[in-house]
């Protein structure tokens, strides 16, 4: 069986680097879909050691595995818009805090806090631009209206998602629509409380919209682009070297036939494929014309400077011959002095990954 290394001393440089980068900001630290592939208890266990107290989750039962891990002195983030009454009750006797995106989640909220004698604290989350959930920033008075809607529901935040952090001018208008309207609630007499709107890439690309408080996921384990960062990749997958031959020149490998060997080349099977996670990211199926020109470009891109794969095999880089099979993928060990069983070691997606246990080290 395979194994999915996750490096605790790379988690932890990580975070010391966005805690200093942070500053005064306060990082939730974003542990959804399972702590991002790599176990819940897990990943929160390992960060809460680090200092990190506020935690961000999608599900009410990762909300309620949080609780119950009993970590002292934590707050717990539901990002999601309130779920059915009993799952909201399950919450409420958690001190979760929740997400209000429209005035029927803020009464369901109200309604069920008050039969449990309880007071619900909750962010509001404003729509600037995901178009996902939230009160459009147009919807002042609605937003106005939960700060006076009953003693029992306590408003502590405001929040935005960003919908595209690589585009500058895209980012950069959400931020002045959420600020703008952060600014309206004051004006109002009312205290937003804490604003949070960078994710991992904004995060990194723009410290101006870093606020009061930040949402870090795949940061922590070195998965994000942007901002020239100093985090390092925390996780890998080890597999083994198997099948070592000479590929004759004009030699193909792999499916489409995507490479050709330039001359004799001696190359390995190495038993990590993208069922393991390898080589693949997140896709989003849209179909906005950006999108599509977008990749059409990346692929264009790709034809003429096409991306490397490596495997390392003994603390050396081999790359990788043709696309990525389900179980395997060939390597190009022309370089490398290597047998049959030695160890190989690539870089993975953990939200992929399938077929390896997952070793914290």
């Amino acid at each position: 069986m395979k194994e999915c290394i996750v490096d605790t001393t790379v988690i932890r440089k990580n975070t010391e680097v966005l805690k200093a980068l942070a500053g005064e900001s306060e990082i939730w630290a974003v542990v959804k879909g399972d702590g991002y592939g790599l176990g819940l208890e897990a990943m929160a266990g390992l960060l809460y050691d680090c200092g990190i107290s506020r935690f961000a989750v999608s599900e009410p039962h990762e909300a309620e595995r949080l609780a119950t891990m009993r970590l002292s002195g934590i707050k717990i983030l539901f990002l999601h818009i309130a779920p059915d009454a009993q799952e909201i009750e399950n919450l409420l006797r958690l001190g979760v805090v929740f997400t209000i995106g429209t005035l029927e989640d803020a009464n369901a909220l109200i309604n069920a806090a008050q039969a449990l004698g309880l007071t619900a604290e909750a962010h509001i989350k404003l729509d600037t631009g995901m178009g996902r959930c939230g009160f459009l920033p147009n919807q002042l008075n609605e937003l106005l209206s939960l700060y006076t809607a009953s003693k029992s529901l306590r408003i502590s935040g405001l929040y935005t998602h960003f919908s595209k952090p690589q585009s500058k001018r895209a980012t950069k208008t959400q931020f002045k629509s959420f600020m703008r309207t952060a600014d309206k609630i004051r004006r109002s007499g009312f205290d937003p409380g804490i604003l949070h709107c960078a994710s991992s890439e904004a995060f990194l690309r723009y410290p101006e919209m870093r606020c009061g408080a930040v949402r870090i996921g795949s940061a922590f384990i070195g998965r994000v682009s942007g901002g020239g960062h100093r985090l390092k990749n925390a996780v890998s997958c080890i597999g083994s070297i198997s099948e070592l031959r000479v590929l004759p020149k004009g030699h193909m490998v792999g499916y489409g036939s995507a490479w050709r060997a330039p001359r004799d080349t001696r190359v390995a099977l190495c038993d990590i494929g993208y069922f393991n996670g390898f080589g693949l990211e997140r896709s989003c199926g849209a179909l906005q014309l950006s999108f599509i020109l977008h990749r059409l470009l990346g692929a264009i891109f790709a034809l003429l400077r096409p991306e490397v794969l490596w495997v390392e095999v003994h603390g050396q880089r081999c790359p990788v011959l043709g696309r990525v099979g389900m179980m395997s993928c060939v390597i190009d060990i022309s370089d490398c002095d290597c047998t049959e069983g030695d160890a190989a070691v690539a870089d993975i997606n953990p939200l992929m990954l399938k077929g390896a246990d997952i070793v914290f080290k």
